[in-house]
């Protein structure tokens, strides 16, 4: 999907006036093709993106090269800016004298550097940022911002000529996420002019170009291209792009570590693109297989011993295994940070999980939740019923973490009872569903909580690797409005099960990227592997708790046989399956 056009602000003061019936906004997009790999380590720390500035006069080749570098790269995710967004709003005496051809929109002081500046860095530090919106027609920002979050790429739309006095230190510019895998671009996000932006750059180019050369391409384009008169093109050269040029982008070449001819200049795109190659090689996160590893006997391992318990490989997995299973208790095999619903009969586990014969035929009566819905042989309308009774049984136990404070009401009795409310902000909690199999907990989190906003967030294994990937974020809308809003909201992820623990590292990442607290996310699943990603997610991320109704023993590494091919799996043993796919009754079940 093409991004929308808008028209640009030299552009209006250029043409005829305008009549103001209807007002034209830049849009902003994230365009994605492919998942986004992990952008921070096992410690949940997030790394910094890897940022280029590409500076230049109009029409020098700024744009082309830009281009060259993304279609050489290829690249995954692209975040679709327009920079037009950061004009800063006119008086009433300036937007009359933009109307008659008179502002100079290539002075530097037409750009709002320090809004620019602070987009700038959160996207450096990864974070979700709010764009401006301006309106052309008024001259005026506007009440609405555009939310913009996880792009390998971020491409400025618009690159207008008339930046020419902005253009070198804004122009073009690739922003690369640390994280992502190969690819990563930018063009249009100012640079060499401005120090504190030129201070955000890990690698700032310039490209030079012929004056003549860019005013015989500017003639082409604004002719051609925006049907413009070439006495009006020329006379705003003269009077506006030729000087900006002059006095505020050729000068800025010296900050440049590269400098690229603005014509054949294949052979400086390769270089670029080898060393943008190069760093983020450097870059590539693979934790899954990283957190696997650690738990194995003998490993750097981010378990802890347990008197009484050994851990061990049993056929190809990691188990726990109590020496003298009397002198252990469940929670004494977890962290602190994860809570176990109390195991009554309701909801009994097999006690011998490193028994997977025996331990899944013996079923008690079929009394226990968990030995049903372990049970292959459970009807799927069954497992359903089953799965949403215990998912409203988990989110119960995580709104018993949250804070509560006392509220004292009137009985139909007209007595006073002293009861008590969540010590949560109004309508700031929220769930936020890790897809596909997180969405089964969604029933019980609505049966719990009337009319709760719910998000989700698209988290897809690698096939190859078992990485996991990002496809999409659509969270609810108190946590995108802005950091403050977000500060101040609880989330409840949801996800059936935690094995290694990597869709766990990436969501929670993701919620912490947007400001949220720590200690405001409560983790909700349905099973746990003891040898697993809990372990990853304290030493990560200790303030976030996690509620479950059961905890395993085992974690395996699988290939699992598909109409794809192979695919890589981690799974918990003796386990429940593929929850996902017995909730959603895929072909497989």
């Amino acid at each position: 999907m093409p991004p929308a056009t808008s028209a640009t602000r030299s552009d209006a003061a250029s043409a005829a006036p305008v009549q103001p019936v209807v007002r034209s906004l830049p849009k902003n997009l994230v365009l994605t093709e492919a998942g986004r790999s992990p952008w921070y380590g096992l410690d949940g720390k997030p790394s910094k993106a890897y940022i280029i500035g590409i500076g230049g006069g109009s029409a020098s080749g700024k744009t082309r090269v830009a281009q060259e570098v993304l279609k050489s790269l290829g690249v995954p995710w692209v975040l679709v800016v327009s920079q037009d967004n950061f004009y800063k709003t006119l008086s009433p005496e300036e937007s009359a004298a933009a109307r008659a051809n008179n502002h100079d929109f290539d002075s530097p002081d037409s750009f709002d550097y320090d809004k620019l500046v602070e987009c700038v860095r959160d996207m450096k530090e990864c974070r979700s940022v709010h764009i401006p919106n301006y309106s052309f027609v008024e001259h005026q920002r506007t009440d609405e911002t555009t939310y913009l979050y996880g792009a390998n790429v971020i491409i400025g739309e618009h690159l207008c000529p008339r930046w020419r006095s902005l253009s070198a230190f804004l122009d073009t510019r690739l922003i690369i996420p640390a994280a992502a895998i190969p690819h990563s671009a930018v063009e249009g996000i100012f640079v060499l002019y401005d120090k504190n932006l030129r201070d955000l750059l890990d690698l700032k180019i310039f490209v030079q170009c012929d004056s003549d050369l860019m005013l015989a391409r500017r003639l082409r384009r604004d002719l051609v291209e925006r049907g413009r008169d070439a006495a009006g093109v020329l006379d705003q050269y003269l009077r506006f792009v030729k000087p900006a040029f002059d006095n505020f982008i050729q000068p800025t070449n010296r900050f440049a570590d590269i400098i690229v001819p603005g014509a054949n200049n294949e052979r400086s795109v390769d270089m670029i693109v080898s060393h943008v190659r190069r760093q983020l090689s450097e870059r590539r996160r693979e934790l899954r297989g990283t957190l696997y590893k650690e738990t194995a006997p003998g490993g750097p391992s981010s378990v802890p011993s347990t008197p009484g318990v050994e851990k061990c490989e049993h056929e190809g997995g990691l188990y726990y295994k109590a020496r003298d299973q009397g002198e252990v208790s469940e929670q004494e095999l977890l962290p602190d940070t994860v809570h176990l619903i109390k195991q009554t009969a309701q909801i009994k586990v097999s006690a011998d999980p490193l028994d997977r014969g025996d331990a899944m035929t013996d079923h008690s009566g079929m009394q226990g939740i968990h030995t049903l819905l372990r049970d292959v042989e459970t009807d799927p309308e069954d497992f359903i019923f089953l799965a949403n009774r215990l998912s409203t049984l988990v989110i119960e136990h995580a709104l018993s973490l949250l804070p509560y404070r006392e509220k004292r009401i009137e009985t139909p009795l007209d007595l006073v009872y002293a009861g008590a409310e969540l010590d949560v902000p109004e309508g700031h909690l929220c769930g936020v569903s890790i897809l596909r199999s997180g969405a089964s907990l969604e029933k019980g989190l609505r049966r719990v909580v009337r009319d709760v906003p719910v998000g989700s967030v698209l988290i897809q294994s690698d096939t190859k690797t078992g990485e996991p990937l990002l496809y999409q974020v659509s969270l609810p809308e108190i946590l995108t409005t802005s950091f403050e809003s977000a500060e101040k909201s609880t989330a409840l992820l949801l996800d059936s099960q935690i094995g290694t623990g990597a869709a766990a590292l990436m969501a929670v990442r993701i919620l912490l990227d947007h400001g949220v607290r720590e200690e405001n996310i409560v983790f909700c699943c349905i099973l746990v592997s003891k040898v697993g990603g809990v372990w990853a997610l304290k030493r990560a991320f200790p303030g976030v708790r996690i509620a479950c109704s059961a905890a395993d023993n085992g974690l395996e590494e699988r290939w699992e046989k598909g109409t794809d091919g192979d695919k890589k799996i981690f799974t918990i043993l003796p386990g429940l399956g593929s929850f996902g796919d017995r909730y959603f009754r895929s072909d497989h079940y």
